[in-house]
């Protein structure tokens, strides 16, 4: 196993008679060698194996210096000929026989126009059972594979030589480490031979030993994504999902442009076109370390296709009580990153320039085929494609949708007009007119005729200003619950007419139906002696838990005569929301030095019933004439917040209920008021 170069051959074992026979040679006298020629040619060489195989025959391999020269090997069993075996490769191996025994005799000779020289070793196979057990491990130190193989050489003979299990070279060493490259990871037969201690043989031990890459030198998938893409001119903005500290990188962008360098996750890259890109990235996962990954990554072109749904939101169900919420939901391009360009047309005016749009309400137009559309339109580059989808929709002109706030002055997508037109245009027919959510009168208004079906909570607000008064009239116009229109949709009930400082409200042969408060002035705001003022005239208060109510506020009653204030429906009549009232004419906490005056003349006498009390008057003077109040009863409890009386008859079926705290004298005037068929009482 020795390396011989420029070295008498008969300097390996000199002492052996047998080493050397044929002509000249002999037993050498006084143990000197001939004389050789000087030469510097090297003529050495590795035994890179020496094995006794399990059937006793011998394997042999060996390795010359100098790979570049003429060669020749011979091996004599023992120490003398006949030559048993040869070759002329600069690396060879050798099966040999077991009837020859262990001892074998290597000879090599190189040569070449200047000259020969050739080297003699013998050698001595000693069998595997002396190997050392565990005596190799390995570290991989990078991703280049370069490893470090450990050997613990405390009983073997050195220098061994080492042969890597991959083909390559084998080399020699006395170390306790060898570094080598490997060129694919995997499992690797690393094998020493070398002499043994205390006795004249040698010995090929071998190890398997495990070389894989470091976590960190397989590449992560999924590392190239695209953020978006702009159609036409295919500029990608792309994120590099790498740590930060592994930047900048090197990134090949697989269309022909330089490599760029990249200094953070994002980037910004302009292709040639859409279409499949192999992009490779360069970097250094570990100091010392280069990694070059690659993802298939694909630059999407335009999608056109604009198919959509548009469904009811069912699962979910929605506010109005009668208006469906839609669920426009696209089901194509979903995951398209192209910026294009959407257009979302509704039927009511509607128009978003979103990919998805929200969940909507079709209002502020008329549906007169039963049904609503929407059209989707995709823009890209210098293509377009729509799509129209209809659903079913109750029939009707619609205002206003639940939580939202619209007013008179307000211009509608859908016709270009101003509600106060709208409400002109459709209140008297044909189709229902259906009003949800907040409508603000501000403006001065004057209705005739028509009805107004009114969706669940929603409320009329008369918005008077702190110096100008409101006018908001009412001739011969109905205001209802929508739980009259066909199907009767759960519409009960919706919150009433409400003033907002100086109003001037007038009805004349209107009907306010089904609301929590037909008029209710809340507390706070602008007033006066004169406004806010109310006009009613033959007009009708009908299934209100409260007719006219003030939280502290004066109203100025200009007229008040021939109207009908009648609580609620008592059998058999057929019930319409609930069966419930609370007070026709209900005034607390009025400025005192004012006087709420109800002057019906004698033939405009009013009428209430079927509420618990017509008048609940508290700390608030009154002067009334010309009313009849009859079928006053205890009623159930109307919802909360809806204030209601005391509990049971003590608190029910009271004609004037009044009360008064206050330090200023009271005023209490009456005339013209009949009492009859109240529940508990003849008077």
């Amino acid at each position: 196993m020795a390396i011989y170069s420029g070295t008498p051959a008969c300097m390996f074992e000199m002492n052996r008679p047998e080493f050397f026979s044929g002509p000249g040679s002999g037993l050498l006298a006084g143990g000197e060698c001939p004389a050789l020629p000087v030469t510097e040619l090297d003529c050495g060489f590795l035994i890179t194996s020496a094995i006794i195989q399990s059937d006793g025959s011998y394997h042999i391999c060996v390795q010359a210096n100098d790979q570049t020269l003429n060669q020749t090997w011979e091996v004599w069993n023992w120490g003398a000929p006949p030559v048993i075996a040869s070759g002329t490769l600069p690396t060879m191996c050798f099966d040999l026989a077991s009837s020859y025994g262990a001892g074998f005799t290597i000879i090599h000779t190189v040569f070449d126009q200047t000259g020969k020289n050739t080297c003699p070793i013998f050698i001595l196979i000693l069998a595997d059972t002396l190997c050392q057990e565990g005596i190799v491990t390995a570290n991989v130190e990078n991703c280049n594979l370069e490893t470090t193989i450990n050997i613990d050489i405390t009983n073997i003979g050195t220098p061994y030589v080492i042969t890597f299990g991959d083909g390559s070279p084998a080399e020699q060493s006395s170390a306790n480490q060898v570094t080598h490259t490997y060129g694919q990871p995997g499992s690797h037969e690393v094998c020493l031979t070398y002499h043994v201690p205390g006795t004249e043989g040698h010995i090929t031990c071998c190890y398997s030993i495990e070389v894989a890459l470091p976590p960190y030198c397989t590449c992560p998938e999924n590392v190239v994504s695209v953020v978006s893409v702009e159609p036409c001119t295919w500029v990608a903005e792309m994120n590099f999902a790498l740590n930060i500290e592994n930047f900048p990188i090197t990134v090949d962008y697989g269309d022909g442009t330089s490599p760029e360098v990249v200094t953070g996750p994002s980037a910004t890259h302009d292709f040639p076109d859409n279409g499949t890109y192999n992009v490779c990235y360069t970097f250094e996962p570990m100091p010392g370390s280069t990694l070059e990954c690659c993802e298939l990554v694909n630059i999407p072109g335009c999608c056109l296709d604009a198919s959509f749904t548009l469904i009811p939101d069912y699962a979910n169900g929605w506010e109005s009580c009668l208006n469906p919420t839609y669920l426009v939901t696209p089901t194509a391009c979903l995951n398209n990153i192209v910026e294009v360009t959407h257009i979302w047309e509704f039927s009511d005016g509607t128009v978003f320039n979103v990919p998805f749009p929200s969940p909507h309400i079709f209002t502020n137009f008329v549906d007169a085929n039963g049904q609503v559309c929407v059209t989707h339109t995709i823009i890209c580059c210098d293509e377009s494609v729509s799509e129209t989808v209809c659903a079913d929709h109750i029939p009707g002109a619609y205002l206003g949708e639940f939580g939202g706030t619209i007013e008179l002055d307000d211009i509608l997508p859908s016709t270009g007009e101003t509600v106060l037109q709208f409400i002109y245009d459709n209140a008297n027919g044909p189709l229902p007119f259906i009003v949800d959510g907040q409508l603000n009168a501000n403006m001065n208004a004057y209705f005739t005729g028509g009805t107004w079906n009114m969706a669940k909570n929603s409320v009329v607000v008369v918005v008077g200003g702190t110096g100008k008064v409101r006018d908001f009239s009412l001739n011969g116009t109905i205001l209802r619950s929508a739980v009259w229109l066909p199907g009767n949709p759960p519409c009960c009930r919706w919150q009433g007419v409400q003033s907002r400082d100086l109003t001037n409200i007038s009805l004349t042969d209107a009907w306010i139906m089904d609301a929590n408060y037909a008029i209710y002035y809340p507390g706070g705001g602008a007033g006066d002696s004169n406004f806010p003022a109310l006009s009613s005239v033959n007009s009708h208060y009908v299934n209100n838990y409260y007719g006219i109510k003030s939280e502290g506020k004066f109203v100025n009653f200009v007229a008040f005569s021939g109207n009908e204030m009648k609580g609620t429906h008592i059998d058999p009549e057929p019930q319409v929301c609930d069966c419930d009232a609370v007070n026709a004419i209900d005034f607390r906490e009025v400025n005192p030095l004012l006087t709420i005056k109800i002057d019906a003349p004698s033939n405009g006498t009013n009428t209430i019933y079927n509420y618990e009390k017509a008048f609940n008057f508290v700390n608030t003077k009154l002067f009334v004439r010309g009313f009849d109040i009859y079928s006053l009863q205890n009623f159930g409890d109307v919802p909360s917040p809806i204030p209601n009386n005391g509990p049971g008859l003590i608190d029910a079926a009271i004609g004037i209920d009044y009360a008064w705290g206050k330090t200023l004298k009271s005023s209490l005037d009456l005339d013209r008021i009949t009492f009859s068929e109240f529940e508990g009482q003849d008077t």
